[in-house]
């Protein structure tokens, strides 16, 4: 019996190739298994003389672990043995095949080629997000959402569509004070009105080549101090195609001075609620609200981030004293006549988003990959939902991406959706109330109590909150 071990261990080593070929041939599916259903199909088309006896009998010989699927090494144990593959099957089995098979076989090993493939990408677009490192969103991307209607992609998006969709970003915090914002503007930025959008698309689709910065300056030159006065537009029956909406949001990039990918990114929350993390404008915000000068030079003189300004600060671990800087000098604790939220509500904020971080993310890339394959997005059962679980004991953000859920999980508290209209608006606001009022509270000392409008009390649980945690 040992002799006859040693026997077929030598002829899968021998076969070794040619078996692991043949297992990839039995294998339709993919899965690294082989089932009866696939062993039967393969060998049918191999010889036909089989009969079904014949093959529950063959399964039932090579499946000695009796588990229902047949493993590599049975596979190879099967393939060497005296009445097995190299046995079983005519020598001519290969040329019996015919063209229609054959081509069936390769569409076959295509097809699971291509599935490897896609999931090896999208365990890396997990990983990359799980570091940080968020898929940019491309006029590309937002076209194929714009033109999804009742479950297909089209060619052409009515102007009509475009245009409302622009006059929605910029209701809810696309203007153009973002452009001074966030970098020094070559050109005076244009206010650009939904009318002119209008007339820039009729000119863009009209054309056979793409409209240029200085022609569209002068096409909106034309009618700009009466399409200034109102958001209103006029009727359009016309249609464009992705290449000229590509050559519409460059022009309206550089017209409004604005960062592309922020316009794009805005565009994309506008129509698909979903937000996207704006790294230009995260490092602008824990730069102004939530870092002390003091506190960025000692991260820079220990390379901890860059020495440019706010550079690699979204990529810092960020904790919960860094919540409430970032929510007292942001103003959404604290300030007179307006509508804020609670020290207590803003804490709560944070065990909530460690939970949930993991599932936060899927949820991010899911919708992203569904509206980009023309489907409409739908919250799975916790029964199918597919994520890893966040690490015991975090107690930090990092990353754009997790910085961006916690923004997002701030403005979907009731009294910020009464008081800003998106979560690009709100940290606009919280930029401009730093700048106006300056660092209220810095990371060593409380905040003051002239500035908070007589809400001393919260204010000064928030920062002992803080300081405690910190």
């Amino acid at each position: 019996m040992a002799e006859a071990n040693v026997a077929d261990a030598a002829d899968v080593e021998r076969h070794r190739e040619a078996i692991t070929a043949a297992f990839h041939k039995f294998d339709l599916n993919g899965d690294g298994k082989i089932s009866q259903a696939e062993l039967k199909a393969v060998l049918q088309i191999l010889d036909p003389s089989f009969s079904p006896d014949d093959l529950d009998s063959i399964f039932a010989d090579a499946d000695l672990s009796k588990d229902g699927v047949m493993s590599m090494d049975e596979f190879a144990a099967w393939a060497v043995a005296p009445l097995g593959l190299f046995g079983t099957v005519p020598a001519n089995a290969a040329s019996a095949i015919c063209d229609e098979d054959r081509a069936a076989m390769k569409i076959q090993a295509v097809a699971r080629g291509r599935a490897a493939r896609k999931k090896v990408a999208v365990k890396k677009e997990i990983r990359r997000s799980e570091l940080g490192l968020v898929k940019p969103m491309t006029v590309g991307e937002l076209w194929d959402g714009l033109a999804l209607r009742h479950g297909t992609i089209r060619k052409r998006v009515d102007v009509v569509d475009i245009v409302s969709g622009f006059k929605f970003c910029k209701r809810t915090g696309l203007t153009v004070e973002l452009a001074s914002m966030t970098s020094q503007p070559s050109k005076e930025p244009e206010d650009l009105s939904p009318e002119e959008v209008s007339h820039l698309s009729l000119v863009i689709q009209g054309r056979q080549t793409d409209v240029d910065d200085d022609e569209a300056r002068k096409q909106i030159a034309l009618i700009k101090d009466e399409a200034r006065k109102s958001d209103y537009f006029g009727p359009v029956h016309e249609s464009m195609k992705g290449k000229h909406f590509k050559n519409l949001v460059k022009l309206i990039s550089s017209l409004m001075q604005l960062d592309q990918e922020l316009l794009l990114e805005h565009w994309y929350w506008a129509e698909f609620g979903l937000f996207l993390p704006c790294v230009p404008i995260l490092e602008l915000l824990l730069t102004t609200v939530v870092y002390s000068k003091a506190r960025l030079a000692a991260l820079v003189s220990k390379k901890e981030i860059g020495d440019k300004p706010g550079a690699g600060l979204v990529n810092h671990p960020f904790h919960i004293k860094d919540l409430m800087l970032l929510a007292y000098n942001g103003g959404l604790i604290g300030v007179p006549d307006r509508i804020c939220m609670t020290s207590e509500e803003v804490q709560a904020v944070w065990p909530a988003l460690l939970r949930s971080t993991a599932e936060l993310t899927f949820r991010h890339l899911t919708i992203r990959k569904t509206v980009a394959a023309g489907k409409i997005y739908q919250e799975p059962s916790k029964a199918d939902r597919r994520f890893s679980k966040d690490p015991e004991g975090k107690n930090f953000l990092v990353g754009p991406m997790e910085i961006s859920m916690l923004i997002e999980m701030l403005h979907a508290n009731e009294k910020m959706k009464t008081r800003f209209t998106s979560p690009l608006e709100m940290m606009t606001c919280m930029v401009q109330h730093a700048r106006v009022h300056g660092r209220l509270w810095d990371e060593d000392q409380p905040p003051s109590g002239a500035a908070s409008g007589g809400d001393e009390p919260v204010v000064a649980a928030a920062a002992k909150a803080a300081t405690d945690a910190g």
